[in-house]
């Protein structure tokens, strides 16, 4: 039923969210926002780029206000989703008396978690949003970017904190990696120095890379060189 669902009425999802959360399923989206951060990382123009994971993201997103966005924003799934998820699953363990009880988040496996996560998160999205001259800003699930100048960034990372855990995203420092062009360093320890962000000079993002063109050259040749031995000592074992 998930997935009839999903084929029948998540193109009205993907419209809601639009570029604005790319895990709704927009066409070339991700493609889009590796792009766009790296390119405007790669431009010279801003001194960093972060990239912030969220901890358990689908596990402990607010079920009952996910409800209600959907019921807003999607109503056509909203029925569907409430019938789902009115309802506690209980998961039941070895050697345990009393199940444990699902009452928050989304229930892995189901071909509907990606659209839900993607409408029940778009309110906080939209409240982080910022003006296109303060920098691009990118959602994927719970992976969100935003590049800018440190400060604006920091600023930016404060209020994900502060707004987030009310909506059930609770972003993680050790996770997420604030990228910083050469010479700004020193700085970004000044400025994230509080935190427990790893500060790094480049990254895998989304199936891409950010860091500057150079180095987005030398991650691709080492990536191919590491493909090519994998590739070699295949062809070594199916030749003995």
């Amino acid at each position: 039923m998930g997935k009839a669902m999903a084929k029948a009425v998540g193109v009205d999802a993907e419209i809601v969210c639009g570029a604005d959360q790319l895990c709704a399923g927009l066409k070339g989206g991700v493609e889009g926002a590796i792009h766009t951060v790296s390119g405007v990382f790669d431009s010279g123009d801003v001194e960093c780029a972060i990239l912030v994971d969220a901890t358990n993201a689908f596990n402990t997103m607010n079920r009952p206000a996910a409800l209600w966005n959907v019921r807003i924003l999607w109503p056509r799934c909203s029925r569907f989703l409430f019938n789902t998820y009115r309802g506690h699953a209980a998961l039941y363990m070895r050697d345990q008396s009393a199940p444990l009880w699902s009452r928050e988040g989304t229930t892995q496996g189901d071909p509907l978690a990606s659209l839900f996560y993607s409408v029940a998160t778009l309110p906080l999205v939209c409240e982080m949003k910022r003006p296109a001259e303060e920098g691009p800003e990118a959602w994927f699930a719970n992976d969100s970017a935003k590049v800018e100048d440190l400060q604006p960034v920091r600023d930016w990372w404060d209020e994900l904190q502060r707004r987030g855990p009310l909506r059930g995203y609770h972003p993680n420092g050790k996770k997420s990696k604030l990228v910083v062009r050469a010479g700004c360093e020193e700085r970004a320890r000044e400025v994230f120095g509080d935190t427990d962000m790893e500060i790094v000079s480049g990254t895998r993002y989304m199936g891409g890379f950010v860091w500057t063109a150079n180095g987005k050259e030398a991650y691709a040749t080492e990536m191919v060189r590491e493909w090519q031995r994998c590739v070699n000592r295949m062809a070594e074992a199916g030749a003995k």
